[in-house]
């Protein structure tokens, strides 16, 4: 059974390890800070729907961002904090399923 419908929105996240995100759908971070101690910020394994808006680091944060799965479609990076250049994107990953706006 997937994860579904989960919306995040004016949050602040301090953790050790980052978010991993597998067999999710409609996915919704907004104006969520994210303070990691590891470099994994995220791992996304066949994520479809998600959208991150506004999401921002603290300093020090682990910004890597990992996503894999030829089931991925429609990841969305929307005025983010993480840089494009920090995110991974697997060979497996249709083409187009990840988009930067």
């Amino acid at each position: 059974m997937n994860l579904e419908n989960v919306s995040i929105e004016n949050a602040k996240i301090i953790a050790d390890k980052g978010m991993e995100c597998f067999d999710v759908n409609t996915i919704s971070l907004k104006n969520v800070y994210f303070e990691v101690k590891e470099n994994q910020l995220m791992t996304i394994i066949n994520g479809k729907n998600m959208v991150l808006d506004e999401v921002t680091l603290g300093d020090g944060s682990g910004s890597d961002v990992s996503i894999s799965g030829p089931f991925t479609e429609n990841i969305v990076f929307q005025t983010s904090g993480i840089e494009e250049g920090k995110i991974t994107i697997s060979k497996s990953v249709k083409e187009g399923a990840v988009s930067f706006k």
